[in-house]
């Protein structure tokens, strides 16, 4: 039962595939009884800054996830 869930769309689509993705998991009847997801810790990271190596954009990366567990 996580805290938080981080998800990292992949494809050429970022908006098609988190579609795609909150389909699936919307349609599992487990998804809802999350603690995450009850807390509205279910976030879609931008794949610029975690899919790929972000190189000079490492501190927007771990500045991103701290406003995302630790508020803005």
């Amino acid at each position: 039962d996580p805290d938080y869930i981080m998800v990292i769309p992949m494809g050429h689509s970022k908006s098609a595939a988190t579609e795609s993705l909150s389909t699936y998991l919307e349609s599992n009847p487990a998804w809802g009884s999350l603690s995450a997801v009850q807390n509205n810790h279910y976030h879609v990271l931008d794949p610029s800054l975690f899919l790929y190596k972000p190189n000079a954009k490492w501190g927007e990366s771990y500045q991103t996830l701290f406003d995302l567990v630790y508020g803005e």
